[in-house]
């Protein structure tokens, strides 16, 4: 499973409760809102590198959850691939016949033509034996272009909290 978890952090105690409810529901609103984006942009980063539909559709956004001091917001996929894509992958040699899928779907306007996929897939597994995969770390870093992002969507929160307040 990949995954991107962010939080903000820190309530002050001497809030009344009515305050912290408000505090909560303002914090876990910019949290939700900035999941959105991180999910939309790893979808994106998912399509840019011609991704299966499967992963770019697998990304999912967990609701922000509150604990003490912290609110945390997570996007994960559990497509194993987005960490192949992200991490690399080591020296091995996977299934021909489950890259020959792969290959076909690749094959956008050519007739499907099993015998090449077939054949396709076999020199990619064996280019896998070979080398392994390398780390291309796309969805670390689409995370890392988004945390100027995040920041704002929480400062905005905290605004709004301030209004509140006044």
């Amino acid at each position: 499973m990949f995954s991107v978890d962010f939080k903000a952090t820190s309530k002050p105690k001497i809030l009344t409760e009515d305050i912290q409810r408000t505090f909560r529901k303002e914090i876990e609103k910019a949290v939700n809102l900035a999941s959105i984006e991180v999910k939309n942009g790893m979808m994106e980063a998912s399509k840019s590198h011609r991704a299966t539909g499967t992963l770019m559709n697998s990304w999912k956004q967990e609701k922000a959850k509150t604990q003490g001091k912290e609110t945390t917001g997570k996007v994960s996929t559990s497509e194993v691939s987005a960490m192949v894509l992200d991490e690399g992958a080591r020296r091995h040699r996977p299934p021909a016949a489950s890259l020959a899928l792969w290959v076909r779907r690749r094959q956008e306007n050519a007739e499907p033509d099993e015998k090449k996929a077939l054949r396709i897939a076999y020199a990619i597994a064996k280019n896998f034996q070979r080398r392994g995969m390398q780390a291309k770390e796309i969805f670390s870093k689409k995370f890392k272009s988004l945390e100027g992002l995040i920041e704002k969507y929480i400062e905005r929160g905290m605004k709004n909290i301030q209004g509140e307040l006044s």
